[in-house]
């Protein structure tokens, strides 16, 4: 993948959650209790066997990083 900011060669790689489930909130909303996600998009959730884990390229120039929800999210 090539970041759409610098045009340099993305690393894929993989990002990984603890626990639960792998979410993206906005910067608005606030966690249940300080603790929990409502709303916001789920990118993966965990499985008997592990924890949850979105693929990911980052830019290691411009240290942007880049998750396609279109293949990643459940």
């Amino acid at each position: 993948m090539v970041c759409s900011s610098c045009g340099n060669e993305m690393v894929k790689g993989n990002l990984f959650g603890d626990r639960y489930a792998l979410k993206w909130q906005a910067e608005d909303k606030k966690l249940v209790a300080g603790i929990w996600s409502k709303g916001g998009i789920k990118l993966k959730t965990n499985s008997a066997f592990g924890r949850p884990r979105s693929e990911a390229y980052v830019c290691q120039q411009c240290k942007k990083l880049v998750i396609d929800l279109e293949t990643q999210a459940v």
